[in-house]
């Protein structure tokens, strides 16, 4: 009986490490076709903030980027197209995709867009991140104007 549960054991370990290593060879193949997603980005403009991978059951990626006007959905569909058979880098672009249509029937008076956030996970998710536009910007038609009554005068 006492061998019996060794050899279960064992098979138990086995599997486990099995798994284990092949979780890891996905996520290196994920990290390398993110990090060449990045690259692709960074060269259309975008800057790349930073890159979280969470470990857990199921990992995932956080990834910053800011908004570059070369990237038009055009682009990211190309680029999407071209890399089809890399999903991590698909997924990305169809995140960035989703963010960038998005974002055009979105108005936000006082506010522009200045990047992203997308969670490469199950399920993925997008992020779009909007700043205050300042005075003195290229922006500044879109700042509302604000005229403050002035108290009366007593003479």
């Amino acid at each position: 009986m006492l061998d019996k549960l060794k050899s279960a054991a064992s098979k138990v370990a086995e599997t486990a490490s099995s798994l284990s290593q092949a979780g890891s060879d996905q996520l290196r193949t994920a990290v390398a076709e993110i990090t060449a997603g990045l690259e692709i980005l960074k060269a259309n403009g975008s800057e790349v903030g930073k890159m979280e991978i969470r470990l857990g059951v199921i990992p995932s990626a956080i990834l910053s980027v800011s908004r570059s006007e070369q990237l038009t959905v055009e682009r990211l569909e190309a680029i999407k197209a071209e890399h089809s058979g890399q999903r991590y880098l698909s997924s990305l672009m169809s995140g960035l995709i989703v963010a960038e249509r998005m974002a055009s029937s979105l108005q936000t008076p006082g506010q522009r867009l200045v990047g992203f956030k997308v969670e490469l996970s199950a399920p993925p998710a997008v992020s779009l991140i909007y700043e205050p536009i300042r005075r003195g910007t290229t922006d500044t038609e879109a700042l509302p104007q604000v005229t403050l009554p002035l108290p009366a005068v007593e003479s």
